[in-house]
């Protein structure tokens, strides 16, 4: 599939143990859906055209945009939190949240102003970087700077912190494409000058190095073998029809791969480990070990006409791949397909996903299409459960109990409820659920009346 060219220079289980006299020693759950559709956006927030999105790293907020030049702010459950009216309606580019999860920097066409909402208190700061048309923004992994990239190759450094502006002048000579930072605050760039550079945090320029083709992506990862708590040193860059592994500590031996497709994709993941997909359907893994680059450790093709997006979740160590029939889902601990993960886009406005993200704890797959829409999945549900006799209630969807009778006598119940609870506790005729010190009660006997009768709030946290 490639050659390598040497350069001097778990989800939930079906079954759940449950302890009680009457209670047989493993309870089988009914079968639930999987990626069941929590939510769907449709085009009239963002306009028909694409659209660009980001999860808040905790999870709790989604910020979606398109070509309109509004930004929304939904909740986990798709209920409108805020809307961010811009001063221009042009389109938006890029959405971008801190390391805390608290402020968004959005990025506009045409706009030398890069707006920061705030999530605490719903206001938005207008940090005005006194140059035209930025190209690129991304916050660094503390979150404390943020990184604009112009159409001109200039570079803005704002500090959250100090509230103080650094332009740097003539980082490149044309436009910045890609960049990404390290845990070390090292920020590598990529631009239309097919140049590569590696600066600090104070953007001095500490590396860089010239490019074949023009860089479309950068990432910094590490390469395995290394320790994962040390410092990311190995930059990925897509250049095209080739992949190009720079080491920070021997910048002058780069290693190259080249392929034959084009327009890749790629994903660093387990540690080492590099997942690298084509637009022709192919997808395929690889090691950046010195002495086993160059060797495929996994090649598939999940898609005969077209793959259009690719994303990555650590904590399920899974990807989510979309194509013309829809969506897959990988195992990446076996490389096989997770049949029963898979989503059919039917609809000709939901075809063509091409922009995925998992959010950070795995329990949402979020797909933006080219139509504007944005639908959201659940890809893993918490496990909690509790029982009672022969019945045990389980958290079904993100605010959904589900009641079974092992014995088959009853039909299952379920009951919505109002939070997405931490612990669930199930009598002969209620079910409780909790979260921190506060308790929801729900009449759960089966005589269609199953409804909210009692909240309590207590001194304490309550965790059973």
């Amino acid at each position: 599939m490639f050659r390598c060219v040497m350069h001097s220079q778990r989800p939930q289980r079906s079954v759940v143990a449950a302890r009680g006299a009457h209670c047989p020693r493993y309870i089988p759950f009914p079968k639930v859906a999987k990626m069941k559709k929590l939510f769907k956006l449709a085009s009239t927030y963002h306009g028909v055209g694409p659209v660009t999105f980001a999860w808040q790293p905790a999870g709790n907020f989604l910020a979606t945009a398109g070509k309109n030049g509004l930004v929304h702010i939904f909740d986990r459950q798709g209920e409108q939190y805020d809307e961010i009216g811009l001063d221009m309606g042009t389109p938006v580019l890029a959405l971008e949240w801190d390391h805390d999860g608290n402020t968004l920097a959005i990025l506009q066409t045409g706009n030398g102003i890069v707006p920061l909402w705030d999530l605490s208190a719903r206001t938005t700061q207008n940090l005005d970087t006194n140059l035209k048309d930025p190209s690129f923004i991304r916050w660094s992994n503390s979150g404390t700077q943020l990184a604009i990239g112009t159409v001109k190759g200039n570079l803005v450094l704002y500090s959250k912190s100090s509230r103080k502006i650094v332009p740097v002048l003539g980082k490149h000579s044309k436009k910045i494409t890609c960049g990404a930072w390290n845990n070390s605050d090292q920020l590598v760039l990529g631009s239309d000058d097919r140049m590569i550079t590696v600066s600090n945090a104070g953007g001095d320029t500490l590396q860089q190095r010239e490019l074949k083709l023009v860089p479309t992506d950068c990432k910094f990862g590490h390469r395995k073998g290394d320790s994962t708590r040390g410092p990311e040193t190995c930059v990925a860059i897509n250049v095209v029809k080739s992949l190009i592994l720079l080491d920070t500590t021997d910048p002058d031996n780069p290693i190259e791969l080249t392929f034959q497709a084009v327009n890749m994709m790629f994903e660093w993941f387990n540690g080492g480990y590099l997942m690298i997909s084509f637009s022709e359907g192919f997808v395929i893994c690889i090691s950046t070990q010195m002495d086993e680059i160059g060797e495929e450790m996994f090649s598939g093709r999940f898609f005969s006409e077209r793959l259009y997006a690719v994303c990555y979740s650590p904590i399920l160590n899974r990807i989510a791949i979309s194509g013309e029939s829809g969506i897959k889902v990988v195992d990446m601990s076996n490389y096989t397909e997770i049949k029963a993960d898979a989503i059919k886009l039917t609809d000709a406005e939901d075809n063509e996903a091409n922009l995925m993200a998992y959010t950070n704890d795995g329990q949402i797959l979020t797909v933006a299409t080219q139509g504007g829409i944005i639908q959201t999945f659940l890809a893993r549900m918490p496990n909690i459960f509790d029982h009672v006799g022969n019945y045990v209630a389980f958290l079904s969807s993100l605010r959904e109990i589900t009641v079974v009778d092992t014995g088959g006598r009853d039909a299952p119940i379920h009951i919505q409820v109002s939070i997405e609870p931490s612990f669930i506790a199930l009598g002969p005729r209620h079910v409780a659920v909790g979260m921190n010190n506060r308790v929801w009660f729900y009449r759960c006997d089966g005589s269609n009346r199953d409804a909210l009768v009692n909240e309590q709030q207590y001194l304490g946290r309550v965790t059973s």
